[in-house]
């Protein structure tokens, strides 16, 4: 793969992080209760047993998770508007993936009112955080030699 490519994959990821999660951050902004009887219907469709509803409890929440959005919108920006310059932007992006994925996956596991939303967060995180890490790893260590070595 050459430098070009892979630069050009960051582009895309860029912009196509940028739509999803300026998309996302909108419904979540003016349809937020809606979004979630979404999600609860869905999940009554992959999960038979008594479950508590889903429903937005806290402004604080609903605050810090819009602000961590608005943080991915801008990431992603970055790596779209110049991705040979930001490409360092796919570290925070992997941490912030990761680390909500896994916190997600534990609340779910640990917490006794099985909250369906948070095992939603952890199978969308988890594998953008693997995309993200994926991209820094083929643009900064060459990971396609390293396996061919190997």
């Amino acid at each position: 793969m050459t430098e070009n490519q892979k630069y050009n994959l960051i582009r895309i990821t860029g912009f196509v992080f940028l739509i999803i999660f300026s998309t996302t951050l909108l419904i979540f902004l003016f349809f937020p209760e809606e979004l979630l009887k979404i999600l609860d219907f869905l999940w009554s469709y992959i999960i038979t047993i008594k479950k508590k509803e889903l429903s937005i409890t806290s402004n604080f929440w609903y605050f810090l998770g819009c602000s961590m959005m608005f943080n991915i919108i801008t990431l992603s920006y970055f790596l779209y508007y110049d991705p040979e310059r930001y490409n360092i932007m796919l570290i925070p992006l992997t941490i912030t993936k990761f680390s909500s994925s896994l916190l997600a996956l534990f609340y779910f596991i640990f917490n006794v009112k099985k909250d369906y939303i948070s095992f939603t967060i952890f199978f969308t995180d988890f594998p953008l955080g693997l995309w993200c890490l994926f991209l820094y790893l083929i643009l900064n260590y060459d990971i396609f030699k390293i396996l061919k070595r190997g």
